[in-house]
């Protein structure tokens, strides 16, 4: 395949985790990501957006979720945030695929933004969680890194890790040995040789499996410097890829300028990706992660719960009313005395005049008052209700993000989050929260 650039990426590490006693029931890390209950996969990938630099054209952007967001609507979402241009060819891209085919995919639709989101919670409450969180890549120059070459290898031996026994358990070591030494061998070898490079040229390779691997094991297998894994191992497919090229980036990073990064995605066959870190890579993939502020304990964790089939859905009406005015942050001021007023009015609520002009808010503001509201229908027993006084004019009332690292304080500077306000219908409703921004 001919190079690709990847100008810069931005990523988005939610702050949530479980607690430690709970960590421990369901075999998972306790510094696993998690979604706050006000996150899901659009606002992950709005704050994707956000940390994204670069102020390029951002009309064609390939998406990908993995909570079943119908692709229009998400899209009109991220529009009203500004992340994206409005309007906007939206090019959906498939749930189930791994962080390299995501790339191949997006670099072949001659996307400008990719934004590809993980979360969700296992359909089983006992069974361990996955880590959430979104990357968004701005194609171009390669400053932060260039796609070298992908291979694919297919199989359709979909039984192949049992003895033909359905009762029969699978064997985690005999996985590993069999899929990393016959697919895995097979596909870097390939990678390596379309690329005209050779394992021990590599920085490392970083591999998602759908077992446990011992890194260590195959590095030297392999003769590379390093294997790394985005987390824990996942059998839903293309739930990691997030974490995976999260985890690709930061390791090109910190690899330096001209540095050669693999990454594969294993399940029945695979994928595989060889990126070439950037002049500017240090400058050009920015992180964002979110202080660990809050746990899941045994009943926010069930509460948490994202119910079956529920997604990101929005009628054509309803966008059609409530994106100019609320989602897109659009006011009003007075030609007369300049005062900005939030939801815009027809009259000036200063001065009574009539001419007044639409007016686009900023998302940034100090505090102004605040207070604590103990009877809000929310999951949080204390839900803090704040004022804020926008930067040029204007002023915001609305909730505190979840779990934010400290009450906010007057004067405080803050910024506006699009979250998860409540859900109706079965569906979820989204609006502005006031989010720290120190």
């Amino acid at each position: 395949m001919p190079t690709v650039g990847i100008e810069s990426v931005g990523s988005y590490v939610p702050g949530y985790r479980l607690a430690g006693s709970l960590a421990a029931e369901l075999g998972g890390a306790a510094d696993l990501p998690l979604c706050a209950p006000d996150e899901d996969a659009l606002t992950l990938s709005a704050e994707a957006l956000r940390t994204l630099p670069g102020s390029a054209p951002r009309d064609r952007v390939a998406l990908r979720t993995t909570s079943g967001a119908e692709p229009r609507a998400a899209l009109a979402h991220l529009a009203a945030t500004g992340g994206v241009d409005d309007p906007c060819v939206v090019l959906p891209l498939a749930a189930e695929s791994g962080a390299p085919a995501l790339l191949a995919m997006a670099a072949g639709l001659r996307a400008q933004i990719a934004v590809v989101a993980d979360h969700g919670r296992p359909a089983d409450p006992a069974a361990s969680p996955a880590p959430d969180g979104a990357v968004a890549l701005r194609f171009g120059s390669p400053d932060a890194a260039a796609i070298l070459h992908s291979e694919s290898l297919h199989t359709l031996a979909f039984d192949r890790w049992t003895d033909g026994s359905t009762e029969d358990p699978e064997d985690p070591r005999f996985i590993e040995e069999t899929l990393l030494a016959s697919d895995g061998t097979e596909l870097l070898d390939c990678l390596c040789a379309g690329a005209g490079v050779t394992p021990g040229d590599l920085a490392g390779v970083v591999l998602n499996c759908v077992v446990p691997v011992r890194a260590d094991r195959w590095a030297e297998r392999w003769k590379v410097s390093r294997v790394w894994t985005p987390g824990p191992p996942e059998r839903q497919a293309g739930r990691l890829a997030a974490a995976t090229l999260r985890t690709t980036f930061e390791r090109l990073a910190d690899a330096g300028p001209g540095a050669l990064v693999a990454v594969l995605d294993l399940a029945w066959g695979g994928d595989a990706v060889l990126l070439r870190a950037g002049d500017r890579v240090a400058d050009t993939v920015h992180v964002t992660r979110r202080p660990a502020t809050a746990e899941y304990g045994y009943r926010d964790w069930l509460r948490s719960a994202t119910p079956s089939g529920q997604g990101i859905w929005t009628s054509p009406a309803k966008l059609r009313r409530e994106v100019p005015g609320l989602l897109r942050l659009t006011g009003s001021r007075c030609t007369a005395c300049e005062c900005v007023t939030f939801p815009g009015a027809a009259t000036c609520e200063m001065c009574g005049a009539a001419e007044v002009a639409a007016h686009p808010l900023a998302r940034h503001g100090t505090v102004l008052s605040h207070n604590v509201d103990r009877l809000f229908a929310a999951p949080e027993r204390e839900v803090q209700m704040i004022v804020v006084e926008l930067d040029g004019g204007g002023r915001f009332f609305g909730q505190s993000v979840a779990a934010p690292r400290r009450w906010a304080s007057v004067g405080d500077t803050v910024r506006l989050s699009l979250r998860r306000l409540h859900s109706g219908g079965g569906r979820p409703h989204y609006f502005w929260k006031v989010d720290l921004d120190d």
